[in-house]
């Protein structure tokens, strides 16, 4: 996961792997160690797709119901 635009300007190229979730952020293992995220500040990238974090804000039991 790349951050490529964030209301935070600090976040943006933070790249990692997500390795917690919560219904309002994501926790990223980088190179410098865990960073938690707002998803409603964040657009990011997994696999060259593009995401808005506003989508991902509800708790993943719920978006699978979708």
């Amino acid at each position: 996961m790349v951050v490529t635009d964030s209301k935070d300007s600090t976040l943006v190229g933070t790249h990692g792997f997500v390795v917690d979730e919560t219904r309002n952020t994501f926790v990223l293992a980088t190179p410098k160690g865990l960073k938690t995220v707002l998803k409603e500040r964040i657009t990011f990238v997994t696999q060259n797709k593009k995401h808005h974090g506003i989508n991902f804000m509800k708790t993943i039991e719920n978006r699978i119901q979708r």
